[in-house]
């Protein structure tokens, strides 16, 4: 990104429950590489990256009158993330071609999350019915690039 974003995020447990079932994450988007041994004298897990590319939000919201909307909502954020690291063509590049791919990537991360909670839940009976939504939103060159929504 040519201009730094200043970013914070925030999570509160509210007046009616007694537990935050919220989860959050911003996190830069950008290329990078972790030496593992070198000849050339860096040192092991020497680590260099690029600029960012893209700013990355997510929004996790346990739904509060659910059993397990805590670990549903941080299900889906680490979901998102896993899903992201392996599978996902990140949005390096400008071409419209590569944003699509991101794009359907991001929508491809929900629905893996949401597969993972509903199995989670299918395993774990006392959990209830585990719910979140969560919003995740993509910033490149100060605009929004994707986003998508999940409801579980």
């Amino acid at each position: 990104m040519q201009n730094e974003v200043d970013c914070y995020g925030r999570t509160d447990v509210g007046r009616v429950r007694e537990t935050n079932q919220d989860q959050f994450l911003i996190a830069d988007l950008r290329k990078s590489i972790v030496i593992h041994h070198s000849s050339i004298g860096y040192d092991e897990q020497s680590q260099f990256s690029g600029a960012s590319r893209a700013k990355l939000f997510i929004v996790a919201d346990g739904m509060g009158g659910y059993q397990g909307g805590e670990r549903a909502s941080l299900m889906a954020v680490e979901g998102v993330i896993q899903y992201m690291l392996t599978n996902l063509h990140w949005p390096i590049h400008c071409s419209t071609s590569h944003e699509q791919d991101f794009f359907r990537g991001l929508h491809g991360a929900l629905e893996f999350s949401e597969r993972q909670i509903r199995t989670a839940a299918e395993l774990d009976p006392s959990q209830g019915q585990m719910g979140t939504t969560l919003i995740a939103v993509a910033i490149r060159d100060h605009r929004t690039t994707h986003h998508a929504h999940l409801h579980s």
